[in-house]
């Protein structure tokens, strides 16, 4: 259920088989900068147990947009994937690949992978596990370069900060794209099996080499 109601976004969903509720919640942040006035929270329940609550969640959308103007569709991929996305998929949408390695001690309550015109909200990814979801493909519709972003929290309350790479194409279109998030106990990092990555950090350009070892 969506409440746009006095402009401020609202969502409670249910997977399909009603084993988790994701509500995510709008409201006004006390600031001047015009940027962070509109917070969303989130909350996942397991059943009727809280296992993730984040009071800045962005899902790796600009902070300059509106969660429910940028990404105004929702619909559940399985039972513990939630997608949302600018437009409704259809049968003629093409797919990139991206791979999840949880080699993390601890279970990763959600993770948020952004890609794109699309948003995936991944829940209760194990230890040791690797999960590969479908995103809306970007190199198929002509980018010259693709972004892969994500955010999430570990099970204990610690986060898996926002971050993310810019991958340069450079006309080398590859339909499915792969990539392949790796999390630690420390660190999580984003590479692709075709493409070379490449960061902007403080203005100082740094590229990141093909990862031919980005498989299940």
């Amino acid at each position: 259920m969506v409440n746009c109601q006095s402009d401020l976004y609202t969502l409670t969903t249910i997977s399909p088989n009603h084993t988790y509720t994701v509500q995510l919640v709008e409201r006004l942040n006390p600031t001047d900068e015009p940027y962070y006035r509109h917070v969303v929270g989130l909350k996942v329940y397991s059943g009727e147990r809280l296992i993730a609550d984040d009071p800045h969640f962005s899902g790796g959308v600009r902070s300059e947009e509106r969660f429910g103007r940028e990404l105004p569709e929702h619909n559940w991929i399985s039972d513990s994937v939630l997608r949302f996305g600018r437009t409704p998929l259809s049968a003629q949408t093409k797919y990139d690949e991206v791979l999840i390695h949880n080699n993390a001690t601890k279970a990763v309550t959600f993770l948020a992978i952004n890609g794109g015109s699309d948003m995936l909200l991944l829940i209760d990814l194990r230890p040791n596990t690797t999960t590969k979801v479908a995103l809306q493909s970007q190199t198929y519709y002509g980018a010259s370069t693709s972004w892969i972003g994500y955010a999430g929290q570990f099970a204990d309350g610690r986060r898996i900060e926002p971050d993310g790479l810019n991958f340069r194409i450079r006309g080398k279109y590859v339909t499915p794209s792969v990539y392949c998030i790796t999390i630690r106990d420390d660190e999580a990092t984003v590479r692709s099996r075709d493409y070379e990555g490449v960061s902007f950090l403080g203005g100082v350009e740094k590229s990141f080499p093909v990862a031919s070892d980005c498989s299940e």
